[in-house]
């Protein structure tokens, strides 16, 4: 396995921390682990008490209840806890990807989902957004890009790096495409919450449920 160097992060690794003004990063302002306790009752005195020991693979009971908890349909037994988005889009692709099979990546992305496809040996297709387009979906390529091979499709929204948000509409036609064609849909929802219009926030992908009508697959 050989994975490409995320170019990004060959920038950043370089200028991060050594400039004066840093004014591309995605993440949220920084905050003090004091103003995070103070947020919840009691939230020191736990944390204190903690015990640095080997938890359950998949994340401590605890932890998945509460990641279940922010959702819909899922339960804690369905969650596994990773230590970044990035370990998760790893362990999907490697675990769902090899040469012979292929993979849709929306792009522009960050670079670990484009090269961890790659790195599987599978033929990777990019679903490509445009700057002079508005960066609309162009529901009718992701359709032309899918073959008999695709086992996955990979897309984020809130997207990085535009800051756009997935129409509610072409939301569910990927998911009906998906599910036609018995694709993994793997959801990048890392900034869900931080829309613009919060109006405007898609349901996580995993609380989507899929119905059979006349014959076409209909999002409940």
């Amino acid at each position: 396995m050989r994975i490409r160097p995320f170019a990004l992060e060959r920038f950043y690794e370089r200028w991060e921390f050594n400039t004066e003004l840093m004014l591309s990063s995605s993440d949220c302002e920084t905050r003090a682990v004091a103003d995070l306790l103070a947020l919840e009752p009691d939230a020191e005195r736990r944390l204190l008490e903690l015990r640095l020991g080997y938890t359950e693979v998949p994340g401590s009971a605890e932890l998945r209840a509460a990641i279940a908890g922010r959702h819909e349909h899922a339960q804690p037994a369905d969650v596994l806890a990773l230590a970044a988005a990035e370990e998760g889009i790893f362990i999907t692709c490697h675990g769902l990807l090899e040469a012979g099979d292929h993979a849709v990546i929306e792009t522009p992305c960050y670079g670990s989902a484009l090269e961890l496809a790659r790195s599987t040996g599978a033929g990777v297709s990019v679903w490509r957004r445009r700057y002079e387009d508005g960066w609309a979906h162009d529901v009718d390529e992701l359709r032309r890009l899918i073959t008999p091979q695709t086992k996955l499709i990979y897309i984020n929204s809130p997207h990085n790096p535009t800051g756009t948000q997935m129409p509610a509409r072409v939301f569910d036609r990927v998911l009906e495409l998906a599910a036609e064609g018995d694709i993994v849909l793997l959801s990048d929802e890392v900034y869900r919450g931080l829309e613009h219009q919060p109006a405007d926030r898609l349901a996580a992908a995993c609380d989507r449920v899929l119905r059979l009508h006349d014959g076409r697959l209909i999002p409940a």
